[in-house]
């Protein structure tokens, strides 16, 4: 009954869609998941509250957050993730269609049989040449850009494999903006425990706990640091029972908590130090707390086997040692003194990490404004 409703639903929302007039479909944002409205949230908030624009969001997770969100300028859609969302890709007539979902035109969804403007929103700061696929940005017609980085390897990549050059906005990356938002509002409770680790890394056969889970694990168990491990969704989808056999056998060590709440942040701001290996999140982590990460030195985590062609180092590759330190995975029984000595020198690392930060990111705190700004700037341009 409820996969019934929910199909009713997507049919329901997409016709009502694709009815819209031309006037009332000016912008789209696309979001996979709940997840994405993190990533639009500060550029919706802009276009609505400051500007005054009607939006429609489109969205494939029927649990949504915009459906609960309180505001008049904003028609969110329910499409779903079967064939119907690829017809509506297919028809879809607004004029400027948002989106943080990469390989466009390369899988399923493909660009509207009419002129659409399509924006790429990073959720993410990694660099765009060696975690995402070849090709993975080519057929947007706008970058947000987080950094100068981005800006590099774009132009790099263009014309090394002779592409259209892109429109470029000195965006930055919403989710940063928000966590150093929220920092100074959240209580934080270290009681009973010294020192607080939180391991958060990427997923596939490479990744930290896939590869090296129980190694990690088996070191820091002995100690008195409180440890909260939180997997990758994609790894609890993918390995599910790896993963509630390595919480099994760590059960008995109350120092030991596994988090599948990945929505949750108190735990990111109550550690004191992040273990991680390629994830994105560690970038999160370290420029938005200000919390140095220790980086296990597992094979980089590559879905482009031509990045090197680009001749720019990435940038997830580039700054590792400035807001952390770097261990191989022969290194286990450092950890315990490496966390002990990261604490004790925090300070010094947040002076790097700001640094760091400050110098790679545009538009800190700003992001929303600029992205809203870009937006209807787009708008203005006569198709």
């Amino acid at each position: 009954m409820q996969l019934i409703r929910k199909i009713y639903k997507a049919v329901l929302d997409s016709y009502s869609y694709l009815k819209l007039s031309e006037r009332e479909n000016k912008i789209t944002f696309y979001a996979e998941d709940a997840a994405s409205f993190g990533h639009f949230e500060a550029i919706i908030t802009e276009l609505t509250y400051t500007y005054k624009v009607c939006i429609n969001y489109l969205t494939s997770d029927i649990h949504d957050p915009v459906f609960i969100r309180d505001d008049p300028y904003i028609r969110p859609f329910y499409i779903g993730s079967s064939f119907l969302r690829v017809l509506i890709f297919y028809f879809i007539k607004t004029r400027v269609f948002v989106m943080t979902m990469p390989d466009l035109e390369t899988f399923q969804l493909k660009r509207s049989y009419a002129k659409v403007h399509y924006v790429y929103i990073f959720h993410n700061m990694l660099s765009t040449h060696m975690v995402f696929r070849k090709g993975a940005f080519d057929h947007y017609d706008t970058l947000f850009c987080v950094g100068p980085h981005h800006l590099e390897e774009v132009r790099k990549t263009e014309l090394k494999y002779n592409l259209k050059k892109k429109h470029l906005v000195n965006y930055g990356y919403s989710r940063l903006d928000t966590i150093l938002k929220n920092k100074g509002k959240t209580q934080i409770k270290k009681e009973g425990h010294e020192m607080r680790v939180l391991i958060a890394p990427s997923w596939g056969k490479n990744a930290l706990l896939e590869l090296c889970g129980n190694e990690i694990l088996s070191t820091l168990a002995k100690t008195h640091f409180l440890v909260r491990v939180r997997p990758h969704p994609m790894t609890l989808k993918k390995q599910p029972k790896a993963m509630t056999l390595l919480r099994e056998k760590y059960a008995a060590h109350k120092n030991i908590v596994f988090e599948f709440d990945v929505a949750s942040t108190q735990s990111l701001y109550e550690s004191d130090v992040m273990i991680s290996d390629w994830s994105g999140a560690a970038l999160d982590y370290a420029f938005g707390l200000e919390k140095p990460v220790i980086f296990i030195d597992v094979p980089r985590k590559v879905n482009n086997p031509e990045y090197e062609n680009i001749d720019v180092i990435p940038f997830e590759v580039s700054v590792r040692n400035d807001i952390g330190k770097v261990i191989s995975v022969n290194e286990f029984s450092r950890l315990p003194g490496i966390i002990t000595e990261l604490v004790k020198s925090k300070h010094l690392y947040e002076d790097a990490i700001k640094k760091t930060r400050d110098k790679s990111i545009f538009n800190i705190g700003n992001s929303g404004k600029e992205g809203a700004k870009a937006i209807l700037e787009i708008l203005e341009v006569p198709q």
